[in-house]
This record gives C-alpha cells, structure tokens and sequence, in this order.
C-alpha cells in the first residue's frame, strides 16, 4: 500500500471510527460532514508535497485546476464563514449573490479539473465520462435534485481508479469521492 492509499484509509477510518464513537455515546451516527472541505484541501497540500516534481514540471498540470476549484469549494463553507463574519452579518451575506458566485466558479474550474484528468491520463471516453458528470453536476442545483451534486465526483472518482491511473494523485479525486458520498449520506439522514 503505497503512502496515498495509506492515507485515505486513514481519514475514511478516524472518520468512522469518529461516526462510531458518537453512535455509542449519543444513539446516532454523526459525521463531521461540514469539515470536510478543510480535510480535502490539507491531504491536497500533502499530495502536492508528496508529488511536487511533477506538478511543478506542469506533468500533472490538471491539478491545478483540481485544488484551485477545491479552494473555491472551501471558501462556499458556512463553516469558514461563521468564523470571520458574526451571526448578523453571515446572515445578510448568505443572502447575496457572493456565495453562488463562488459555487459557480468551483463548478467551472471543477469541469475544467475533470476534462484536463482525462486527457492527461489518456482515458477511454475523453468526451464522454466528462460531459455526463458536468451535465449529472449541473442537474444538482436545484433543491429538490441537490444530490445529483454529491454524486457527481464519486461518479468520476469509481470511473478513474477503473481505468488503473498510473497518478498518484488519483487517488485524492477518490477521497473526494468518499467524502461527498459520506456528506450526501449525512445529509439525507437530516433530511
């Protein structure tokens, strides 16, 4: 198991393994849904660490597009916000347009993310897989189909690791992937 892998089971287990503790305390299963766009950004920096030649020499030039989209995604996090801004002006913000805008932006670079993985890693479909996630994605914006949002990553995710990508950074689009099924899980269980 290679330090990537190694990784990823590592935050998919504490995650768990946190689930499970509250489960035995409280009754229920609670997962930190809301922290996982800060868990996504700090394993990128880790595997951008980890694989600083190869993006540097633009040889996975992909991932730049990849972790600036995943930067804009953390910054629609209420989270982040409830931080900086107090209740009264988190409540006025969320009501602009500002944080759309920020999930429009996130959505392009994403598309951009996943259409440039494909080329760079020579996949079957080049056309195809990424037309029907953009499409899958765009679907998800309304309220009533908000899931479609959650399952378009983990989509594209099962699609790459089935081509056996020779990048190690694959295998962070397969964390993303775990993560939104987890969020998209948590969520119904609210709703």
């Amino acid at each position: 198991m290679n330090r990537e892998k190694r990784t990823i089971f590592l935050v998919v287990l504490t995650l768990l393994a946190y689930g499970f503790s509250i489960f035995k305390d409280q009754g229920s299963f609670i997962l930190p849904f809301p922290l996982f766009d800060f868990i996504l950004v700090i394993i990128a920096l880790q595997f951008a660490l980890w694989n600083w030649r190869d993006i540097l020499t633009f040889r996975k030039w992909f991932f730049y597009f990849y972790f600036i989209a995943i930067l804009f995604k953390l910054s629609t996090n209420q989270i982040l916000w409830s931080v900086i801004l107090d209740d009264k002006d988190l409540a006025v913000f969320t009501e602009t347009m500002v944080l759309d805008s920020l999930r429009f932006i996130h959505l392009l670079l994403l598309i951009i993310a996943v259409f440039s993985w494909s080329f760079v890693e020579k996949l079957k479909y080049k056309f195809i897989a990424p037309i029907l996630i953009t499409l899958i994605h765009f679907a998800g914006f309304t309220d009533e189909t908000y899931w479609f949002s959650y399952i378009s990553i983990p989509l594209f995710s099962a699609y790459v690791i089935y081509q056996k990508p020779k990048n190690s950074l694959s295998y962070l689009l397969l964390l993303h992937g775990i993560l939104d099924l987890l969020s998209l899980f948590m969520l119904t269980m609210v709703n």
